[in-house]
């Protein structure tokens, strides 16, 4: 299941098996064998980021459900464009230096990942 839905969202996200590969930081070989399901990516940032590169949440890649990779984007879209609404009322009326709009995003992300993994954690 994880192994075709990468593979079908790589195509629908017109990147070739070199390209996404090279994305992720991965040899095309891994991505093969992710594809094909021979093996599993061993690091959870490697999904985190594929998941990022295909524009879905690393839960519908890891989960055996059916629900459409659309209904995720939509929902994560949604989401993405909440936080930045959020974002920008937040620091409105200042400038922020690049480094602390990096630290910012930084910490956003780390909550995001802490979270879901706890979620997870919850559920089990």
């Amino acid at each position: 299941m994880f192994g075709s839905k990468v593979r079908d969202l790589r195509i629908r996200n017109n990147l070739t098996q070199k390209e996404l590969a090279a994305q992720l930081g991965v040899s095309t070989r891994s991505l093969i064998n992710y594809e094909t399901g021979r093996c599993y990516p061993r690091q959870a940032s490697v999904v985190a980021r594929l998941a990022e590169l295909l524009h879905v949440s690393a839960d519908y890649l890891l989960s055996d459900g059916e629900e459409s990779a659309a209904s995720h984007e939509t929902q994560d879209a949604r989401a993405a464009d909440r936080l930045v609404k959020e974002l920008s009322a937040m620091f409105a009326g200042g400038r922020l230096s690049e480094e602390d709009r990096d630290a910012a995003m930084e910490a956003i992300q780390q909550a995001y990942w802490d979270g879901r993994r706890n979620s997870r954690e919850k559920k089990n």
